[in-house]
């Protein structure tokens, strides 16, 4: 009784947080765990979903550009080495907030391939960009992208570190993906470039 009073809890919170967010045209272009955070880290304004744009109404009135990066029609290839380490991102757009991404890690001369990984843009970018850094201390806004299944937790903070250039750090933990954890600040600077 207690997990179905908890799990009908969640239910309606889960309900509630995206009251405030109103979409215009096709809600399918957005991820479901995007609006969802929209509302949860804007309880108190009005969050207008249009096309590639968040617009806040309310105490903080805004307006937010959504990243686009990446092709609907065809993968962005990103890449990086470092010491015995190469990663190979191929990524494309599904909708305004998701990309699939194909990943090809070679450790020691084995390669692990992960396909058609889900990840959903964080909804935290109407706050504020995370900060990463070039290999030369150049400092760029990143957006992030997370993926999780189970115990396989994979995270891309992707922005543009130079004019037409993505810059990615991938961090990949899990028990379910051994040989395939990167952990945080063991990946290389992943480049390429935008589509």
């Amino acid at each position: 009784m207690k997990y179905i009073l908890f799990s009908l809890i969640l239910v309606y919170a889960s309900g509630t947080a995206a009251q405030n967010v109103r979409v215009t045209g096709d809600k399918s272009q957005y991820g479901p765990e995007f609006i969802e955070g929209l509302g949860r880290l804007m309880p108190d304004n009005t969050v207008i979903l249009n096309g590639p744009e968040i617009r806040i109404e309310g105490d903080a009135e805004s307006t937010v550009r959504l990243p686009a990066y990446f092709s609907k029609e065809r993968p962005t290839r990103i890449e990086g080495c470092m010491e015995n380490s190469c990663i190979v991102l191929d990524i494309k757009a599904l909708n305004y907030t998701d990309i699939s991404v194909n990943v090809k890690r070679t450790v020691n001369g084995k390669t692990y391939i992960d396909k058609a990984l889900k990840c959903s843009l964080s909804a935290g970018l109407i706050l504020a960009l995370e900060t990463d850094e070039t290999e030369d201390g150049d400092a760029y806004g990143a957006y992030v992208y997370t993926y999780s299944s189970g115990n396989d937790y994979l995270t891309l903070r992707v922005g543009e570190c130079s004019e037409g250039r993505l810059c990615v750090r991938m961090q990949r933990e899990g028990a379910a993906v051994a040989g395939k954890n990167t952990g945080a600040g063991n990946s290389p600077l992943l480049k390429g470039s935008v589509h």
